[in-house]
């Protein structure tokens, strides 16, 4: 017995070629996301934050240096955070008082000279001056040692990458180490490692890098007179703000963030990174693909903004 033709009539085929491209977009865009988030844990640490029963997000701060954000402008953006929370009745767990419901970080970036005992000669670094919980925004692959605390006494731990490492004592296993700079003596609390995948190092660059807590830039500006392309403290203005909080409504912590800086859109730039890679925010960009790219301020954005 002939088996009949199967017709399929051409009004059901078109809808049926659509759904499956858009299904397999959909696939892809996926499979995107999740590679993007693997790669970039700086801008995920929400994740690693965020305790089961509640949402939070992660906010980012990118400020142009004639803004002059200080240490007071951080206190005072907490302030406001906490108001902001209480108005709308978030709180802490009262089984966990000593827990809190927020963290943040902040930072500065110039050159400053290194040396060390090997190493007489001083070797040009660019310094990240960090306060608050800076190394859990940024979770470094360490070579040896860890990271410093803002806790610490003295603020004369240090953590530097591997390339001014290996330019000062020809080694990574530098953990208690002492470097100098500007006369002053510190200690390497930990050596980083750099990846070294093809995005990394073009942004990245080939600059020594080194970590600092932010209120050793003051001691060092104290202890002695610095070489012109030095900044003062007065002209070291903080140019990195992160924070994780409560967000149990979509761009609830980012609205709050947002709010402390309005009319200053040329001099800041607030971004949610919990959402900057969603399927519809790559969409958004997609779709503004051309125009993205034109910058309009005077923003310095630090090297883990443009991985």
């Amino acid at each position: 017995m002939a088996m009949k033709k199967i017709k399929i009539k051409k009004r059901w085929l078109i809808p049926s070629v659509i759904s499956i491209a858009m299904l397999a977009a959909y696939l892809v865009l996926t499979v995107i996301y999740d590679a993007i988030a693997a790669s970039l844990p700086d801008q995920y640490s929400a994740r690693k934050w965020s305790p089961d029963s509640k949402q939070y997000s992660q906010t980012s701060c990118f400020i142009s240096e004639n803004y002059n954000f200080s240490t007071d402008s951080v206190y005072q953006l907490r302030s406001a955070v906490d108001s902001a929370l209480e108005q709308a009745s978030i709180s802490k767990d009262e089984n966990n008082p000593d827990s809190r419901l927020w963290i943040d970080a902040y930072s500065a970036e110039t050159f400053i000279d290194v040396s060390s005992e090997s190493c007489k000669i001083p070797v040009k670094a660019k310094a990240d001056f960090c306060g608050g919980d800076f190394f859990y925004f940024h979770d470094f692959k360490y070579k040896s040692g860890y990271c410093f605390s803002e806790d610490d006494i003295n603020s004369d731990r240090v953590v530097i990458d591997e390339n001014l490492s290996w330019k000062l004592f020809g080694s990574t296993d530098t953990e208690g180490m002492e470097i100098y700079i500007n006369g002053m003596t510190f200690k390497i609390a930990g050596t980083v490692g750099i990846d070294d995948d093809k995005v990394s190092e073009l942004t990245y660059g080939s600059d020594c890098r080194i970590y600092l807590p932010y209120s050793a830039y003051e001691k060092i500006y104290a202890s002695s007179s610095l070489s012109a392309d030095i900044q003062t403290t007065a002209s070291l203005p903080i140019t990195c703000y992160e924070i994780i909080m409560p967000s149990p409504v979509s761009k609830f912590g980012y609205k709050i963030i947002q709010e402390q800086f309005e009319g200053q859109t040329d001099k800041i730039s607030v971004i949610e990174n919990s959402s900057r890679f969603s399927l519809r925010s790559m969409l958004g960009v997609m779709k503004s693909y051309g125009t993205r790219s034109v910058i309009t301020n005077d923003i310095t954005y630090p090297y883990w903004e443009n991985s």
